[in-house]
């Protein structure tokens, strides 16, 4: 799937490959699978201290994706994650969560910031908090 946006004047098309997609005449059901244990809701949200939020960016963007694919327009979107690593119960479980309007407009937001400064060549002095970021190790070598 794929949306093209405008920013500053240029266009920007965003592509996403999901793992599998349902789609009924009302829903649309989009799942993506990890090859991992479950995590929480606020796992996947990076609400926790060791959690990046990276899984809910993810499935945001899907719903994005899907919102502006043809055949999808119109109908209700649902975005999940399948575990397929059992837990210690053999579980592997599906967590369904649904992003929300605000959700899609925040990463989209993000999306234009980090287009910018990449066309801009601002994105090459830009650090993340984590000391341990391969990225920024990078950068930094650029910049010696």
């Amino acid at each position: 799937m794929e949306k093209n946006i405008n920013i500053s004047g240029k266009d920007v098309v965003l592509h996403g490959q999901v793992d599998s997609i349902v789609s009924t005449e009302q829903v649309v059901s989009i799942y993506d699978y990890k090859t991992k244990e479950s995590m929480s809701e606020n796992e996947i949200k990076g609400l926790t201290k060791n959690s990046d939020g990276n899984y809910w960016r993810q499935l945001v963007f899907y719903k994005i994706l899907g919102n502006s694919f043809g055949p999808f327009a119109g109908k209700d979107i649902n975005t999940s994650l399948v575990f397929i690593k059992p837990d210690s119960k053999g579980r592997c479980p599906i967590v369904t969560l649904s992003p929300i309007a605000s959700d899609e407009t925040k990463l989209l937001e993000e999306i234009e910031v980090l287009v910018k400064d990449v066309v801009s060549g601002e994105f090459i002095n830009k650090k993340c908090d984590d000391v341990e970021c391969q990225y920024c190790k990078y950068k930094n070598i650029l910049l010696l």
